[in-house]
């Protein structure tokens, strides 16, 4: 799987884990969002607990059948300003930032 060895190139593309979520919070400017339906899988197997997202442009079986739409429309965060991210905790980690020392 491309990204799970120590080495390969795509190694460094990695998420942004709990520093990026406060940096998300602190400063939201920083994404790029788009509302979009999201469901978390509860079924058995491999795929419990991830997080579903579906991008396709049309609508669902439910609202072609005149239901309502099961999953909640959410914020997604489809981008974002890396660099920005970075100085916002470096400054914060290392106290230069504006509410530093």
């Amino acid at each position: 799987t491309p990204g799970s060895a120590p080495g390969d190139p795509d190694e460094d593309a990695g998420g942004l884990g709990d520093a990026g979520a406060l940096c998300a919070v602190a400063d939201p400017e920083g994404l790029t969002t788009h509302r979009l339906p999201v469901e978390v899988s509860l079924a058995p197997g491999p795929a419990r607990g991830q997080t579903i997202v579906d991008r396709r442009p049309r609508v669902g079986e439910s609202e072609l059948h005149e239901g309502t739409r099961e999953q909640p429309l959410v914020a997604v965060a489809l981008d974002v300003d890396v660099a920005r991210y970075v100085r916002l905790y470096l400054e914060t980690v290392e106290g230069a930032g504006p509410t530093g020392p």
